[in-house]
């Protein structure tokens, strides 16, 4: 889970603080060069201004000093070798790393996979499950130049799996490229789009919508700011793309220079979606019918506003159903007319659960399905048939920290559920609808780790600052002692309503199996515990956020899983 990696270099470091002593010379300081800016009356010294410059010879030279001496302390470190000789044969146990397969509506199977010792991610494909896997497209020989190296950095299939659009990053550019291969012949189409970033399929294939970046310097302040989408027809010159969404060209929308937009279309649906996106979570977003598409000026209408507060959304073919915690802190699902929305007036689907939040949902053919999360640590998931006015909990297959819900759309009855948690590996399920049956689906070889068979898992709540309790993972070895004298690795992030959702990381666990406490804080400005846990920890009420982390770590001492020389 992309949240939970932890730095080498921190495990590393931590290992030091528990076991042995720091080198005593002292890193090179930094020179100070004052520059005093005023800030609404308000004088604010800022010593180190010049190392915004990365291209000043003094500051890569203070850099590569400071990069020295880390490696330095890295190497001192007893035992690091045996560590790093345990997570190599952690990655040697599969002979390939593969991504969650995509699965267009033909069933067709596209999936990233890398072959070790290479690292390299090659796209392939199926022809349907049971079919021979087959390489369709190698980034290492895109370039005939060996001096420029590409790494997929992205894939979408279009909706019969004839084409992909490969997004393509050359390494130290992040700036990417897309290009487009034909399946059945495996060929690539002649023309290359330029820092094209995000993406959306027109439902037809016969051309897609694209957000290019709006430079090709990634150290461009502007890189990211006025961004436009563009309508490309495959096999045709990218500078004849159609303009099609952009501030310059609808000022009448009221859009700002920050304002992220990229498009979205579905298929089945004959809309095209474009968000307005911020750090906001609450959607902006504009929309207008497909067929629109042809005329040079489209009649863009908002669908939603940010003050409406919906957070996630989902189609029909003329119904739309909304996420939001408007009156609902653990948020509720409405539906309403895709083509005269009004969320106000909009039908309650699924009320706010008072014990759990309503984490995701997906729609089928045969109904809604969506998942309910407790503390942030434990998921549930419900069906609500087509025409049914309660929905049922279905009896999953194995304890699920987390689940992952995938359909190939509403008009389809096939879905996959991806179950985890903190020591239990990635599963990947098809879930029968008519026979109420999930079926394990196991494309690849999958590692195991028997090793951490006796590892605990223990689901804490913790007494903050102002006296409220926030959830605390933990992770050990059974038969630990609370002696206060165990290391504790401790994670924390509370931003955005993004949650530390339970996943499993066999590098992370090796923390555990050598006899430390691998411990996750589920601090206010994330989602755990729903829309009023996210504001509790965002602007004014900030100081919450790290308030909580504090009041984790005073409980793993005062409660002897600790003492504070032993928590990083």
């Amino acid at each position: 889970m992309k949240t939970k990696l932890i730095p080498l270099s921190l495990l590393f470091l931590v290992m030091v603080s528990c076991t042995t002593e720091m080198i005593n010379e002292k890193p090179p300081l930094a020179k100070v060069e004052i520059i005093v800016d005023n800030y609404f009356g308000k004088e604010i010294s800022d010593p180190y201004r010049y190392m915004e410059n990365l291209q000043d010879t003094v500051v890569q030279d203070w850099l590569k000093l400071q990069a020295d001496y880390t490696r330095q302390v890295l190497n001192s470190i007893p035992g690091r070798q045996s560590l790093i000789d345990k997570m190599m044969e952690f990655e040697n146990r599969t002979t390939s790393k593969n991504s969650w397969p995509s699965i267009t509506e033909n069933d067709r199977y596209f999936y990233l996979k890398a072959t070790l010792p290479d690292l390299t991610r090659k796209l392939y494909f199926r022809l349907s499950k049971e079919s021979d896997e087959e390489l369709l497209f190698d980034p290492g020989i895109y370039e005939a130049d060996s001096t420029k190296v590409y790494q997929i950095a992205n894939y979408v299939a279009s909706h019969d799996g004839s084409k992909v659009a490969i997004a393509l990053m050359q390494k130290g550019l992040e700036i990417p490229v897309r290009v487009i291969i034909n399946v059945d012949s495996k060929k690539l189409y002649p023309e290359k789009l330029e820092r094209s970033f995000n993406f959306t399929w027109l439902p037809d294939g016969s051309g897609f919508l694209h957000q290019p970046l709006s430079s090709g310097d990634r150290n461009d302040p502007g890189l990211w700011s006025n961004t436009k989408v563009y309508q490309h027809i495959v096999n045709t010159d990218p500078s004849t793309d159609r303009e099609i969404f952009s501030r310059e060209k609808y000022p009448e929308l009221a859009l700002n220079p920050e304002d992220f937009n990229y498009p979205r279309c579905y298929n089945g649906c004959n809309f095209v979606f474009i968000y307005a996106a911020t750090v906001d979570r609450r959607i902006n977003m504009f929309y207008a019918p497909i067929g629109e598409l042809k005329n040079d000026k489209i009649n863009w209408k908002r669908l939603f506003k940010p003050e409406e507060e919906v957070y996630s959304f989902r189609v029909t073919e003329n119904d739309l159903y909304i996420l939001t915690p408007k009156d609902a802190p653990n948020y509720k699902i409405l539906k309403t007319s895709l083509n005269n929305p009004d969320v106000a007036t909009a039908e309650l689907v699924i009320a706010e659960n008072p014990d759990a939040r309503i984490s995701n949902f997906r729609l089928t053919k045969d109904g809604l399905f969506y998942t309910l999360a407790y503390n942030g640590v434990q998921e549930k998931v419900y069906f609500l048939a087509l025409g049914a006015k309660k929905a049922v909990e279905l009896e999953l297959p194995m304890t699920a920290g987390s689940v992952y819900l995938v359909t190939k759309g509403f008009r389809f009855s096939d879905i996959w559920l991806g179950i985890s948690g903190w020591t239990s590996e990635n599963k990947r399920y098809r879930y029968l609808t008519e026979k109420n049956e999930f079926i394990l689906e196991e494309l690849f070889e999958e590692a195991k780790y028997p090793e951490y068979d006796n590892l605990i898992v223990e689901e804490v709540m913790v007494e903050s600052h102002d006296g409220v309790r926030v959830p605390l993972s933990l992770i050990y070895k059974n038969g630990i002692k609370k002696n206060g004298d165990n290391p504790v690795l401790m994670t924390a992030y509370g931003a955005y309503g993004m949650s530390l959702k339970p996943g499993f990381d066999p590098k992370l666990l090796l923390w555990a199996h050598e006899g430390g406490i691998v411990a996750t804080a589920h601090v206010r400005g994330g989602g755990e515990l729903g829309d009023q846990w996210y504001k509790g920890g965002l602007k004014t009420t900030k100081a919450n956020s790290w308030k909580d982390l504090i009041a984790c770590a005073e409980y793993l001492i005062s409660e002897n899983y600790s003492s504070n020389k032993k928590i990083a």
